[in-house]
């Protein structure tokens, strides 16, 4: 179905733990008590697949496109360490 190739790229899967932000300015406290969704442990969840561009001590940086001609890389993502929760290598 697939083209074969080789990569010095793996592709992974990787569940990992967001940040959010709010309304910049002022609002009661309560506002965010009072958020549920925001409570719940699924709430910063995320899910990526890519291509491992860059695996340092400290974080990972990922792509969801490789172009091998010029050894270029789309939407680069770059995730900390500390937010990442699950790892898999999918090829």
């Amino acid at each position: 179905m697939f083209p074969e190739f080789t990569t010095d790229y793996p592709i992974e899967y990787i569940e990992w733990i967001d940040s959010t932000g709010y309304n910049s300015g002022w609002f009661p406290i309560k506002d965010i008590k009072d958020n549920e969704a925001i409570q719940k442990e699924d709430y910063l969840k995320c899910y990526s697949i890519g291509f491992v561009v860059l695996e340092t001590d400290f974080s990972i940086t990922i792509s969801d496109t490789i172009e091998f001609v010029n050894s270029s890389i789309h939407n680069a993502l770059t995730i900390p360490g500390m937010a990442i929760r699950e790892r898999e290598r999918m090829a």
